[in-house]
């Protein structure tokens, strides 16, 4: 089984992957050409993202699946709202997408608020990735593998590495939604994590969208 934790953007949706069988977590981000100059390029460019997605998840044997909402009162949120929309009834006919959850938009920054150092960060998203980055250095001691997806080379033909971006860091967040309601992490290295980030605990609404084992 796969979890998915899924922060839609049009500038760069960030992507986090977690097998539970193989401890390996992988990353990925998918920045989209163009600019949502009209509506028919704001669909253009979230039908991208939502194939994306979906080239990877169809490949997979099953997927549990949780992705953020987007906030319906700004300009900028009905953009959200598209991409949203589109990424929703792709995963929604995807046979692979097993179960899908949403989030509320609040709930990443709702964690951090237990954080002791967030007054030393200017925003949200540099708190978020500074966090995820503790987190991950934890699980690697526990035995993860941790991969950030590059697709550009180098000359020699090697992968470039590539830095863990925000928006990767708060899908990571969003997948921990996942990983409480599932019990995939086992008791102690859960309580690990819970040192270093106390708001994983806090209980959240997952507002299930489907769920493919009561459907049949």
């Amino acid at each position: 089984m796969l979890y998915v934790g899924i922060d839609p953007s049009y500038s760069k949706t960030g992507i986090a992957y977690l097998d539970k069988e193989t401890k390996h977590i992988l990353f990925k981000a998918i920045s989209p050409t163009g600019s949502n100059e009209n509506y028919l390029a704001a669909i253009s460019r979230a039908a991208s993202i939502s194939a994306g997605i979906i080239r990877e998840l169809k490949e997979e044997e099953s997927a549990i699946i949780a992705y953020e909402e987007p906030l319906l009162n700004s300009m900028k949120a009905s953009r959200l709202g598209l991409l949203s929309g589109v990424l929703a009834i792709s995963l929604f006919f995807l046979p692979t997408a097993k179960l899908v959850y949403t989030v509320a938009p609040a709930v990443v920054s709702s964690m951090n608020k237990q954080l002791p150092y967030k007054k030393d960060f200017a925003n949200r998203k540099k708190l978020s990735l500074y966090v995820t980055h503790l987190l991950l250095d934890y699980l690697r001691k526990e035995g993860y593998t941790i991969d950030i997806y590059n697709d550009k080379r180098k000359k020699d033909g090697t992968k470039k590495a590539r830095k863990l971006s925000h928006d990767e860091a708060e899908a990571f967040l969003i997948l921990l939604q996942l990983v409480k309601l599932y019990d995939i992490f086992d008791e102690d290295v859960l309580a690990g994590m819970v040192k270093i980030h106390k708001g994983i605990i806090n209980k959240y609404q997952l507002n299930i969208f489907k769920n493919y084992y009561q459907e049949i």
